[in-house]
């Protein structure tokens, strides 16, 4: 296991509080370069935060979700810059203010196959997770990497022995893989995540992804800074509030992930971004 540390600026006259950061591998949101945040608004927003904490001593160590909530609910000093807020995890984790805002999982088909989803598709064009995910001849894989939401964890837990539903991957990145090449019909991710998981993927050239709503689920999520619950957790994520509180409606971070989106996705989220 990797670990950097970035050591505060200048000559420190008292012990630096240590925030040790769990970082997981999500682009064009999340990536770890040489030890360090790297591009993405989550990289961004962690070079905001270092920049405002000379008194800590920041660390970090490539990981995934579940590790850095697994640590957190163990009870180890950690925290991670960017992750959903979920009624089990308040109880081992402290929730900074929100950082960012997203559109939620959609599914996410090729655009060659989109009539393969067509009976599982409302009115209005959104997809019914429970109908699709019960569909046998429709085949997904899903990641333990993943946080799905109530509506969706429903629909997957009725399939627990269904060989339609693959479990056995790890990563985000797999999935797009096999959904480019064909392998399978489907996959739940964010619709930030196309554009760049497709340009990462290769495959055959002219291959597009479309991101389908899903009926029922909201129109936005919020993403979250985290640390354990305890009182060195609760005051690191107070001063994570009190940066958040003066870097005004449009931080610089939030202006890298605009940027990182395709059109469609980032007009949406302005939209989103406006009515607040």
């Amino acid at each position: 296991m990797a670990i950097a540390v970035l050591e505060p600026a200048g000559a420190a006259v008292a012990e630096p509080t240590p925030v040790h950061w769990v970082l997981f591998d999500l682009p064009p949101g999340s990536s770890l370069e040489d030890g360090l945040p790297g591009r993405g608004f989550v990289g961004e927003f962690l070079r905001h935060v270092m920049a405002r904490t000379p008194d800590h001593r920041h660390s970090f160590e490539r990981g995934s979700v579940a590790r850095a909530v697994g640590l957190m609910r163990q009870g180890a000093p950690v925290c991670c810059p960017s992750l959903l807020v979920t009624p089990d995890r308040t109880r081992d984790m402290v929730f900074s203010r929100p950082i960012a805002y997203s559109l939620p999982l959609h599914v996410v088909v090729r655009a060659d196959m989109l009539d393969r989803l067509a009976p599982h598709r409302t009115a209005d064009g959104a997809i019914a997770a429970d109908r699709l995910v019960a569909d046998t001849k429709l085949v997904t894989t899903i990641t333990e990497q993943r946080v799905y939401p109530p509506l969706i964890a429903a629909a997957l837990a009725k399939t627990a022995a269904r060989a339609h539903v693959i479990r056995a991957n790890v990563d985000f990145d797999t999935p797009f893989r096999q959904l480019v090449a064909g392998w399978i019909d489907y996959l739940f991710a964010f619709p930030g995540e196309v554009r760049w998981q497709v340009a990462r993927a290769g495959g055959p050239t002219g291959i597009r992804l479309v991101p389908l709503p899903i009926a029922g689920m909201p129109a936005y999520v919020t993403v979250h800074a985290a640390c354990t619950r305890s009182s060195w957790g609760a005051a690191v994520v107070a001063r994570i509030d009190t940066i958040l509180a003066t870097a005004g409606p449009r931080p610089p971070w939030l202006e890298r992930y605009l940027a990182d989106l395709d059109d469609e996705t980032a007009a949406q989220l302005e939209t989103i971004l406006a009515e607040r």
